[in-house]
């Protein structure tokens, strides 16, 4: 966890980590290792975590 930013694990139907930033013009990044996440989207556990 750097500055700016917050990790968190997301109990599902798995088990996902999440890595949500703050910084830039880009508002609020999100990266999730589920599988719509891996895809480069801003997927329901990151929602979950924000």
């Amino acid at each position: 966890m750097g500055e700016g930013s917050v990790t968190a694990v997301v109990h599902g139907t798995d088990v996902y980590e999440v890595e949500l930033t703050l910084g830039g013009g880009e508002g609020i990044t999100g990266w999730c290792d589920c599988p719509y996440g891996q895809e480069g989207n801003f997927c329901k556990h990151c929602m979950a975590v924000g």
